[in-house]
């Protein structure tokens, strides 16, 4: 009896030493919202088609919450953002839970950031959109054609009405209500984020344990541990502008474990304009201006969500690099059990504090990531 045991577990330990490891796939999504930014998706499964199935469930999640979430565009039976912003002034509107916990979410974060991410700032936002749109438009027609720059006068008046005084959100009704008929809310800075967030939730949920997503190369995510115990390799791009795809990294950070990292940059939405300059979409909620600076681009990698990361990379654009560095250390402290680290990239020699020079940049780690970087 005693071997006739020992032979199945023997043949039990043969079975499972001998199992399969998963294998790679991978295929990208186009078409799903969110600025159209392509979502790449590469995940370790044990067949295609149990690939195939997380990659529609994903997909499907993504093109719901990106309607839910759009402000530009209305759909068949949604009541979306860009509903709440047509009633605003007029009447509250009832909408998905989803879209009541993204405002939520956002309006936490702008006290967490110090207000320096704000989603009620959607009237001055739309300023911005219009010249920028114009502007773009004008210098890809003719290199010597440049963009108009809006008054200070146009952005101050828009300004009165940003805050979230002037949005109520019931959360027991569901329903969302501007107060102000020229409040405007826009989520574009976070939208993306907190939809894959609850998008891996799910896929979680359906059993995927090992995946990594990229959405438009500016919000990346990992799920899990590779099946062979190589770490995630994530490139930082050369915030260049002028060019379709980024063409190197200015360094590359290395994770063994699930984590959320987005990047704000101001190569990535911008025009040339009549004064010389270059006018991005990152606008400093003080100033009501594209943040000026020699600061090209910031990452962040935490642990915390996709959404935060989004909220977070946006703030510490915005901020002076060393009140970007006390929130950091304030949010360690609120958050102690999490990852929460960044890498600014600068203009050339002109980095604040002591950096390391890469490929025409100046780049700064927060002292964590350290031990993200490979000799």
């Amino acid at each position: 009896m005693k071997r006739k045991m020992l032979l199945i577990l023997t043949l039990s330990l043969l079975i499972v030493g001998c199992a399969k490891a998963p294998d790679r796939y991978s295929n990208v999504a186009i078409n799903l919202g969110f600025n159209d930014a392509p979502v790449t998706f590469v995940a370790y499964t044990n067949s295609q088609a149990e690939f195939d199935k997380y990659f529609e469930q994903l997909k499907t999640e993504m093109s719901y919450l990106g309607q839910l979430f759009d402000r530009y565009n209305d759909y068949p039976n949604l009541n979306n953002l860009k509903t709440i912003n047509d009633q605003a002034g007029i009447k509250a509107v009832e909408v998905d839970q989803n879209l009541i916990d993204l405002l939520v979410f956002a309006r936490d974060w702008a006290s967490l950031s110090q207000n320096t991410f704000n989603v009620s700032l959607g009237a001055v936002l739309d300023i911005w959109s219009d010249y920028r749109n114009e502007g773009k438009l004008m210098n890809a027609a003719d290199p010597t054609e440049f963009g108009r720059i809006p008054s200070l006068g146009l952005l101050q008046q828009a300004d009165t009405c940003t805050g979230w005084g002037f949005v109520e959100i019931d959360d027991q009704a569901n329903t969302v209500f501007i107060t102000n008929p020229c409040t405007r809310l826009d989520v574009g800075g976070i939208a993306k984020g907190f939809a894959i967030d609850i998008a891996v939730n799910k896929l979680k949920d359906a059993g995927l344990e090992t995946a990594i997503i990229n959405i438009g190369d500016s919000s990346i995510i990992t799920i899990g541990t590779k099946p062979n115990g190589d770490e995630w390799g994530v490139g930082i791009a050369q915030p260049k502008r002028n060019v379709i795809f980024a063409d190197g990294s200015v360094d590359t950070l290395y994770f063994n474990e699930s984590i959320f990292i987005s990047t704000s940059g101001d190569n990535q939405n911008y025009y040339l304009a009549e004064d010389g300059k270059y006018y991005h979409h990152l606008i400093d909620p003080i100033t009501l201006f594209p943040v000026e600076t020699p600061l090209h681009s910031v990452t962040v990698a935490t642990s915390l969500s996709a959404g935060a990361a989004e909220a977070l990379s946006k703030a510490m654009f915005i901020l002076p690099y060393e009140e970007a560095l006390k929130l950091v250390d304030e949010l360690r402290t609120t958050y102690p059990n999490d990852t929460i680290e960044a890498t600014w990239v600068y203009e050339l020699n002109q980095a604040p504090v002591a950096s390391i020079e890469s490929v025409g940049f100046s780049v700064v780690h927060s002292e964590g990531i350290q031990s993200r970087l490979k000799p």
